[in-house]
């Protein structure tokens, strides 16, 4: 494991959690548990990750809280585990507890609108297939595409969408192969503050993930919580600590599994 400039002693960190009462470990999915694929519905977790999240859901004193980008219905068949964890989706804007009840936080009205326009533009331009609507966002996705064509949509794109996305006061937010339309107002950082929260007594919390869109969780776990950024390459984080998928992110579940067994 890498310790970064702004370090952090990763022993004293395991040895807090073995001391801990309250412990939780936030997780993202794409890219971190489960490598980027061209067919998203097949993007499944790295050989031995499920048998580490089976493990850290059967012990009674960890709460395992999956945080995604991606839209609850499409996380929660991806994970393959008999027991669902607790699953915030689509940025902060849905939830899903463990019994299986599901809340979807509203929207603005003119944000509202705004994704509807976005995606009329989908349909017209016959781009279903590589859409996907969410309770607060649209994403176009072209990793899968040719170098022309993905630039041919990344052009239109912000042609387009982007001008719609400023009148409905919505966020345009390239990623790692697409492009997202998003209402303001709640990200990943607002899943970990709420669960946190939850926690009448001190907790001791780790998030793990890889984008730019994990660094408000990173900053929610506040002083006491580990931010650990996994990928391949290093880039600009406020996480506390490297690590590289698959091998170091397993050794990390395995620590958690042994401090908190």
């Amino acid at each position: 494991m890498k310790t970064l400039v702004k370090s952090v002693d990763v022993d004293v960190f395991f040895d807090r959690l073995a001391e801990a009462r309250n412990r939780v470990l936030f997780l993202d999915y794409d890219g971190t548990l489960a490598p980027f694929t061209e067919e998203r519905d097949r993007a499944v977790v790295y050989p031995g990750v499920t048998d580490r999240l089976r493990a850290l859901i059967d012990i009674p004193s960890v709460r395992l809280v999956i945080v995604s980008g991606r839209g609850v219905k499409d996380v929660r068949p991806l994970l393959r585990l008999a027991a669902t964890p607790e699953i915030w989706g689509s940025h902060g804007w849905e939830r899903l507890l463990p019994g299986g009840d599901r809340i979807a936080f509203p929207i603005e009205r003119r944000a509202a609108e705004g994704l509807a326009r976005t995606w009329e533009w989908v349909k017209k331009n016959r781009l279903d297939r590589r859409a996907e609507r969410k309770v607060a966002s649209v994403a176009l996705h072209w990793r899968d595409a040719a170098a022309p064509e993905a630039e041919s949509l990344c052009r239109r794109a912000a042609e387009d969408l982007a001008p719609i996305a400023a009148i409905a006061g919505l966020h345009f937010r390239p990623f790692d192969g697409g492009i997202e339309v998003i209402s303001p107002g709640r990200n990943k950082g607002d899943a970990v503050t709420t669960v946190l929260d939850e926690f009448a007594d001190p907790v001791v919390s780790s998030y793990l993930g890889d984008d730019e869109t994990d660094e408000d969780a990173f900053l929610a776990l506040g002083e006491g919580g580990l931010g650990v950024l996994v990928r391949k390459e290093y880039r600009d984080t406020a996480a506390k600590l490297w690590i590289e998928p698959p091998g170091e992110l397993l050794d990390y579940l395995d620590r958690w599994i042994e401090v908190c067994s």
